[in-house]
């Protein structure tokens, strides 16, 4: 009978005990024991506080995140200054070390506002004699007219602390995890609990850098007078406001027995949940950043048994994948470093998911769906396609291809080999050749703007012996951002001296494909246009890269760039930004100017990265290049852009576009090597040559020949031939070697010495007097003397459906009218769909076969599109534009003839 009613008792007191002692956490980490040490020793300054220190150190009020150093300009965006535990009524600068408030820098304001719990809150700030870089939105106007610029550097390390508080309660939790030792455990329980006392009480608050702060009353509610996600209580944007940190903290020590029930309650519902329900007032908006909500809600969801959250979750991440991805895998803004970011984000919140199992008998209420084991990783094929990118878009050295805003340090393993590529959905393009050492890249960047883009349509960067040779900036965030993202700090052609139009989704700027030879290690050529650039100013604007191979080690580019329209054309080439470099050349060159502009115009360059510019109606950017120098263009000329990187190396550039115009030389910010600090900004620069032509109604075609070297050039001449009217038409000669290289722009028929083109393209190669190489592009005839290379030219007509094996069938096809062949010439083609709202897409060709009478175009991917019934089409993908009209197919032949050397 004793031990029944001890028995009972003990059931009654497990009973009674407000949390699940020693439950096991719904992520459990990984904890190696050679880490504890570590950490213990990282978290001593947190252990060693009373509780009533602890307690005081949680910041009550939402904090800043953008400060400016008002001492120094190191550093970029506001980022300078930081915080520790170890003297918490003060921040630092990074840079200078300089502590504020202090004498120099005292507060001397203090901004009020009232809480939802109707408590008066104090912000104090050091108002700098000045005003602020950047104004506030105009919805934001009326709430500081008078402009001053604040520091609010008490607030800022708020903003450090409870990020550190909030990361060193997930650390807490780890150590009770592995350890088990409850003074841990009530360390983080102490932590969750504080956070949960003060989140009611925390305002929203719009924190931008550069701009003047706005806090929120406490009554304030969705929708605020900003973007979406602008107003936040947690982080410095809402993306962040779920705080999935505490989550996991949480998770681990919330059947440790330090929580008691009152804090769970006020954990639970006034912390986590209160945070999801002001995240969720906003709309889905599926950004870069919608990974950072998704993982808050999902742990929220699984640690707190809300299956809801999960399923909406689940929802959210399809949508993310299949609304704004391209059907080639690439994000929507076509950035590789927010392309990674996103990507990243997505795999992470799928592995949160993973082996998730809804309660018994949950059946969701909107979708009917119900989860057992749940695993994301094979759901979406698209995501396995976006996952391959960042291996796709580097240099052989490892180095990411900085597009648009991509931190141009990012790096992976060196590739093996190189070799062309096309990104049809996106839109950009690369020309490839060789191994190890070897390797050449050429690209070709012409996507639209669809968020953090820049205005580079037609640009492009090349690689070779080793180094960057013709370089993109790629990202800052220092104030020289508007000069990374300009037209004039690309390689590509300014017109009017104005920036290309960047575009969006309702007004698109994307390029179209106009051509894509992968060929071989000999020949391979890309070519797109532009027009969208600069919409009612050009009629044509369009460039062609032809690669051709001279042995293992070395190519040459054929870059011939078309502008029609305008009354100033800036043909530019930016050299390497990773190392010292000049252009070197034999031409007279005379004193231009400090700048490109005009000597007495005035100009304010931006103080920040979104601070406006302003140089009396010009372009601002055109004062960046400095120290400028002229020479005037009679012939046929050359440059060589050096570099101090090694491998040593340079590219020589042979002009052949004919009289007219002059060239300009100068440097200009190479931004790079400033590692992000304000403060190097002008330490480092990279040569540039402009090409400027300018008349009335103007039209251009800029012919260079690009010619990459190691130690020395390799080629003894570039000769334009023929009648410019009829097209192009290169001699180019090297050691043993003449090639001939001949480009009808409409495709009729060209002869030049001995050869004859009915086609686009024509190449021929000739070794100490013998025939070695012709390849023929779009054509029916190329012919050298008494050699002839016959071709079927080009394979056109209407598309009239598409196959898809995600909709069911077992290809992945278009169905086409005309006589497209059969046989094995017309395989690894190029199909280039022109849909009825004149965009195109490039599509790999495997194999053309008959089905029900009808030809089908076997393709390597998914199209990407479908065609309804009512004769309109939609892309499935992103950017998911719908259309009336018809579609069309283009493929261009392309022939090989190779003869063995005598």
């Amino acid at each position: 009978m004793m031990l029944i009613c001890i028995a009972l008792a003990l059931a009654i007191l497990l009973f009674l005990i407000p949390e699940r002692l020693n439950a096991e956490p719904v992520f459990r980490p990984e904890v190696d024991h050679g880490h504890v040490a570590g950490i213990e020793k990282n978290l001593a300054p947190v252990m060693a506080l009373s509780e009533d220190e602890l307690a005081h150190l949680i910041p009550d009020r939402s904090g800043f995140r953008f400060v400016d150093c008002s001492n120094c300009e190191g550093g970029a965006e506001e980022n300078q200054l930081s915080w520790s535990i170890e003297d918490p009524d003060h921040v630092f600068c990074l840079f200078c070390k300089m502590r504020f408030p202090n004498e120099v820098y005292p507060e001397n304001g203090v901004l009020r506002v009232t809480n939802a719990r109707g408590e008066i809150q104090e912000y104090p700030y050091w108002e700098a004699p000045f005003p602020p870089p950047a104004e506030l939105p105009g919805s934001l106007s009326h709430i500081q007219p008078d402009r001053k610029y604040r520091h609010y550097f008490r607030a800022k390390g708020w903003y450090v602390a409870r990020m550190y508080f909030s990361d060193t309660a997930h650390q807490l939790g780890r150590l009770y995890y592995r350890t088990g030792d409850p003074a841990f455990a009530r360390r983080a329980a102490l932590i969750l609990d504080r956070f949960a006392q003060v989140y009611p009480g925390y305002c929203a608050r719009y924190d931008a850098p550069f701009r003047p702060k706005v806090i929120f009353e406490g009554d304030s509610t969705f929708p605020f007078p900003v973007s979406p996600y602008l107003a936040a209580k947690w982080d410095y944007w809402a993306y962040g406001d779920i705080p999935s940190n505490l989550v996991f903290a949480y998770d681990l020590v919330r059947g440790s027995g330090q929580v008691d029930d009152a804090m769970r309650r006020r954990i639970e519902d006034d912390l986590f949940h209160g945070s999801v329900r002001f995240v969720r007032s906003y709309p889905i908006t599926l950004s870069n950043m919608d990974p950072a909500i998704l993982r808050g809600l999902i742990s929220a969801g699984r640690v707190l048994n809300e299956p809801a959250y999960v399923h909406d979750a689940v929802q959210w991440i399809g949508d993310l994948i299949r609304k704004q991805f391209f059907v080639d895998g690439m994000w929507r803004e076509a950035a590789v470093s927010y392309h990674n970011q996103t990507v990243q984000g997505l795999a992470d919140v799928m592995d949160l998911l993973k082996g998730y199992s809804d309660p018994k008998g949950y059946i969701h209420r909107e979708s009917g769906a119900r989860y057992e084991n749940l695993d994301l990783s094979d759901r979406f094929p698209l995501f396995e396609k976006a996952r391959r990118i960042p291996d796709l878009l580097r240099y052989p050295n490892g180095r990411v291809v900085a597009l648009h805003d991509t931190w141009a340090r990012e790096h992976r393993a060196p590739t093996e080999c190189s070799r062309p590529y096309l990104l049809g959905g996106s839109g950009h393009a690369w020309l490839g050749r060789g191994s190890g050492a070897g390797q050449m890249q050429a690209h070709l960047h012409f996507s639209g703007a669809y968020g953090h883009a820049h205005a580079d349509l037609l640009s492009i960067t090349l690689f070779a012996h080793g180094q960057e040779r013709l370089s993109d900036i790629g990202y800052t965030w220092t104030h020289q951002r508007q000069w990374a993202s300009s037209t004039l700090s690309h390689s590509t052609v300014v017109v009017n001296g104005e920036d290309q139009a960047r575009g969006n989704e309702n007004n698109p700027s994307d390029g179209n494909l106009l051509l894509f030879v992968p060929g071989d290690s000999g020949f391979q050529a890309v070519a797109a246009q532009g027009n969208r650039a600069y919409p009612g100013v050009v009629r044509d604007y369009r460039r062609l890269l032809v690669m051709i191979g001279v042995s293992n080690r070395d190519a040459y580019v054929v870059d011939a760039f078309h502008v029609d329209g305008g009354a100033r054309h800036d043909f530019v080439l930016v050299g390497d930004a990773n190392n010292d470099g000049t252009i070197e050349t034999e031409l007279n060159r005379s004193p231009y100017g400090e700048t490109l502009l005009p000597p007495d115009v005035k100009v304010v360059l931006p103080s920040g990265e979104t601070v406006p510019g302003y140089a009396e109606g010009h372009n601002f950017v055109y004062a960046y290049v400095r120290d400028v120098r002229r020479a005037e263009i009679a012939a046929p000329w050359s440059v060589v852009f050096t570099s101090e990187g090694e491998p040593k190396g340079g590219v020589r550039v042979h002009g052949v576009s004919g009289p007219g115009g002059e060239l300009l030389f100068g440097s200009m910010p190479s931004v790079r090597r400033a590692e992000e600090s304000e403060g190097r900004l002008d330490d480092n620069t990279m040569p540039a040559l402009i090409h400027r032509r300018e008349g009335k109604d103007l039209s251009s075609v800029f012919v260079n020949v690009l010619e990459p070297f190691g130690d020395t050039p390799f080629l003894r001449s570039v000769e334009r031939l023929g009648n410019d009217s009829d097209g192009l038409a290169l001699r180019i000669t090297g050691e043993g070697y003449t090639d001939y290289l001949l480009h009808s722009t409409d495709g009729k028929r060209m002869a030049v010495e001995d050869i004859t083109l009915d086609g686009r393209i024509g190449f021929v190669r000739v070794r100490d007097g013998d025939l070695e190489r012709m390849t023929l592009v779009g054509g029916s005839l190329l012919q050298k003397g008494n050699a002839e290379l016959s071709g079927e030219g080009i394979f056109e007509g209407a598309i009239q459906g598409v196959l898809r094996k995600e909709t069911g069938s077992d290809v992945n096809g278009l169905v086409v009218d005309g006589n497209v062949p059969e046989r094995g010439t017309i395989r690894d083609l190029t199909v280039l769909v022109k849909d009825g709202a004149g965009f195109t897409l490039g599509l790999r060709l495997t194999d053309v076969t008959r089905r029900d009478g009808r030809t089908v175009l076997v393709l390597a991917d998914d199209p990407g599109f479908e065609m309804n019934p009512d004769g309109t089409s939609r892309h499935v993908y992103f950017p998911r534009r719908s259309w009336a009209g018809d579609n069309r197919y283009e493929i261009v032949d392309v022939r090989h003839l190779i003869l063995p050397r005598k």
